[in-house]
């Protein structure tokens, strides 16, 4: 009981020697707590604003090649048509990811100059002196591009595209034509694909003499000429754009509050450290001697 009463003693003259060092230090403690402060405003007001856009799209699931092809599913898969939605978006949303596919749109919307917008002189329509001795690549361009923005699937499905940059009317710009590049590439390779299964169901039937197969392949060709023309008046092949991409009124980045408060602690943890050195290192010198 004693040893108790004893240690609660002694947490208590802890508690009231701490409370009299910040006393006997407060002002100390103030100078580092404005000192960070001010660092903090340095930090918090010259970092540069960084304003986020995002685009909501929807994976558009193709169900033109149900039916006669699901009878005819093994012929079908033969041919290089692939009838599992599932899979289908797995790798619609692979493809959007690779460095290929940004490559793809670096090269045909001539977006390079919006994403090294430092080196670019709007006015002029050239790269400035400093980037024009060396102009980054497209394979520059896209591995640069594929770091800064960011694509999500969350549960219910739904695919996020979103770009954070100091500019929000190029950010914007960016979501919106990668998103419209997503739908026209996979119209492209689908267009190929289509052209080349009718060319393999020609040779196809050029090649037998059974009544039966001859049937099934222009059935199928038939309903692939039919899923061609389709794809051809829809605008969103592979996704759906649920929301576009909008100017963003307020920045994301930095948030200056945050930053600010933080150095402040700091300031007042340093303050504390030092006055708590400066107390015990001349008692420390005292017991040595």
């Amino acid at each position: 009981m004693d040893s108790i009463l004893d240690a609660e003693r002694y947490d208590q003259i802890n508690i009231a020697l701490f409370l009299s060092m910040i006393r006997r230090n407060f002002i100390l403690i103030c100078v580092f707590a404005i000192a960070m402060a001010i660092v903090g405003c340095v930090i918090a007001y010259t970092t540069p604003k960084k304003y986020m856009a995002e685009s909501v799209i929807a994976p558009v699931v193709d169900d033109t090649k149900s039916g006669v092809l699901g009878e005819l599913g093994g012929l079908a898969a033969f041919a290089g048509v692939n009838v599992n939605s599932s899979s289908q978006v797995k790798k619609h949303l692979a493809i959007m990811d690779s460095l290929s596919f940004h490559q793809y749109f670096i090269k045909k919307y001539k977006v390079k100059k919006y994403i090294y917008d430092e080196c670019w002189d709007k006015q002029q329509k050239a790269w400035v002196d400093a980037c024009a001795l060396a102009v980054p690549s497209d394979l520059d361009a896209a591995r640069l591009f594929k770091e800064k923005i960011n694509i999500r699937q969350d549960k219910a499905g739904m695919v996020f595209v979103s770009l954070k940059l100091t500019s929000p009317e190029i950010a914007v710009k960016l979501v919106n034509e990668f998103v419209n590049a997503v739908n026209q590439y996979f119209l492209e390779k689908a267009k190929q694909e289509s052209e080349g299964s009718i060319k393999y169901f020609k040779d196809e039937i050029s090649k037998t003499n059974e009544k039966e197969i001859k049937e099934m392949l222009y059935r199928l060709m038939e309903r692939e000429m039919q899923t061609q023309k389709l794809h051809e008046r829809r605008k969103s092949y592979a996704f759906e754009i649920v929301d576009k991409a909008f100017m963003p009124k307020l920045p994301v980045s930095p948030n200056r509050k945050l930053i600010i408060m933080f150095f402040t602690m700091l300031g007042i943890f340093f303050g504390v450290i030092i006055s708590f050195v400066r107390e015990n290192l001349p008692n420390q010198g005292k017991v040595h001697k």
